[in-house]
């Protein structure tokens, strides 16, 4: 008797269906993510950024003006090595967050990142989360007035793009093998 077994070749087809499925779309958001980067961050102002309600593919943009720390740096969840902050000016504010030492906020004056848009509200469901455990003082989220809030992830840009279109296909072809 020559060939595999019956229950291999089912196990490697569910793996291959799972790995093609799980890599496939994200491999192609990578790539439409790095065709959609500018060459340089658009360069926006608090207010500007703090208004946006949808970020398309390729959003990157460098926040520069006058704003202040409205609130000091927390870290939620200490594994990930992120800080928050959350940052005003005269019309509005944003959270930015960052990976480092919890002072670059006290001397940071740009910031470089991804936004994406956030709930401020259990009830609205157009917007994602807020990160869990995200609590700055003096700031009740039930009583921020707009129900969403932008946050600048920093540590995201093309480079994490061009990752994703070096690692998704990888997985992609092997779960095209598999199968």
């Amino acid at each position: 008797m020559t060939g595999i077994s019956r229950g291999y070749a089912i196990v490697s087809l569910l793996v291959g269906l799972l790995t093609l499925f799980l890599f496939g779309p994200p491999g192609v958001d990578a790539v439409l993510d790095l065709y959609a980067f500018p060459a340089a961050p658009t360069e926006t102002t608090l207010a500007q950024l703090a208004r946006v309600r949808d970020v398309p593919h390729g959003t990157w943009v460098r926040l520069s003006g006058d704003f202040e720390l409205e609130a000091a740096p927390v870290q939620p969840d200490a594994r990930s090595g992120s800080h928050y902050l959350l940052l005003r000016d005269h019309e509005a504010r944003l959270v930015v967050v960052y990976k480092g030492r919890r002072d670059r906020a006290l001397t940071e004056r740009v910031w470089t990142g991804v936004p994406t848009v956030h709930r401020t509200r259990s009830s609205d469901g157009s917007y994602r989360r807020l990160p869990r455990d995200l609590v700055f003082e003096g700031v009740d989220w039930a009583d921020w007035k707009e129900p969403s809030v932008v946050i600048l992830s920093t540590y995201a840009g093309p480079q994490d793009s061009r990752l994703g279109v070096v690692l998704c296909p990888l997985f992609t072809v092997l779960g095209a093998l598999l199968v």
